[in-house]
């Protein structure tokens, strides 16, 4: 009775209240399709299939690079709020692949027509099989067309504020973008060309300046030379922050960010950029840092900021495996790789 009575005493649940409990087996929890979202919203139809090493993109500022066969197709949100429609609103614009094709020019017209020449129909069958596999060396056989890499700047790198875009054909032309009100994408540079003229300019040395010991007739210098001035793939640094000294001794501050570009040989070619990024001086050659790695693969920047120092520096993969670290030795708060110090193998990392 007592019970019975304690039971009465209770107040009733209303029907429309659900006591969730949790499953006492976790092998019992049956997930039916109801609670799985099906609809994916918007789905976005590209002209071309998509190419390159990474075909997807984001950038801090919230737009999206697709590199494809034809085009490197860009994607942005815009928030409306005077819209009251739940479907998400894209701006789309893209950047065509250029049309004509990249030449890569490693010596005089006269004495690399003659390199061609000859080792198109070379006696040993090595070096003849070498040459003709190399779509660098040899662009008769046909150049792949598309879009090889992309890689967005942190922001604040254009005169908006926003993000630059770096991007990286399949035949290895390297150009940097930037977007004018939302409408069209305008090239601001392009590396490839501007390394090939300071190569050049160098009689196509190492960064030692000796100059080389053979001709272009010699296949390894052949193939040295389209190597040095090959890029395979480009990562941009962080902002950096620097004093500079203004012609009435005072100092002034001013920001900068580094792209690295690894090229085929190994070497990585730092590009300085002083922000914001507007015209062509506001680029410029920054130094050459010997990995001493054969077969490269890939790069990327690794950072340390503590209380008292910022370091920086750039790891470089190869295809076997391992990696090499090139760090920055410390420059006060900036940290940045000048001078750089000798890349290092790391040990156990593969």
């Amino acid at each position: 009775m007592a019970a019975a009575s304690q039971s009465a005493s209770m107040p009733s649940l209303p029907r429309n209240v659900v006591i969730k409990t949790e499953p006492e087996d976790e092998d019992t929890l049956v997930i039916s399709p109801v609670d799985v979202p099906i609809k994916r919203d918007p789905v976005l139809s590209l002209i071309a299939p998509v190419s390159g090493l990474q075909p997807l993109t984001w950038s801090q500022d919230h737009r999206l690079a697709v590199s494809t066969t034809s085009s490197v197709s860009l994607l942005e949100l815009v928030c409306d709020v005077q819209s009251n429609k739940q479907e998400l609103t894209l701006h789309r614009t893209s950047i065509p692949v250029p049309t004509e094709a990249t030449k890569m020019r490693v010596g005089p017209s006269a004495e690399q027509a003659a390199a061609m020449e000859k080792f198109s129909t070379h006696p040993d069958p090595t070096i003849r099989q070498l040459f003709l596999a190399d779509r660098a060396m040899n662009p008769s056989i046909g150049l792949h067309k598309g879009m090889k890499y992309a890689s967005w700047s942190p922001l604040g790198c254009d005169s908006n504020g926003r993000c630059l875009l770096a991007c990286l054909t399949l035949d290895h032309r390297l150009t940097i973008y930037n977007s004018y009100k939302r409408l069209e994408w305008k090239v601001l540079e392009d590396l490839t060309k501007k390394y090939s003229e300071r190569l050049k300019q160098r009689g196509y040395s190492k960064k030692d300046n000796i100059p080389p010991q053979t001709s272009l007739l010699h296949f390894d210098e052949l193939q040295r030379r389209f190597r040095m001035q090959t890029p395979l793939r480009m990562e941009w640094s962080s902002v950096y922050t620097t004093k500079q000294v203004q012609p009435d001794n005072t100092c002034e501050n001013i920001e900068m960010v580094l792209l690295a570009v690894l090229m085929e040989n190994g070497d990585v070619v730092l590009w300085k950029f002083v922000l914001p990024f507007l015209e062509t001086s506001d680029v410029e050659f920054y130094d050459v840092v010997e990995s001493g790695v054969n077969r490269p693969s890939d790069l990327a920047w690794w950072e340390y900021d503590g209380t008292d120092r910022r370091m920086s520096g750039l790891i470089v993969g190869q295809r076997g495996g391992t990696r090499q670290d090139c760090s920055g030795q410390p420059g006060g708060s900036e940290g940045l790789l000048h001078p750089p110090t000798p890349c290092h193998p790391l040990e156990g990392v593969r």
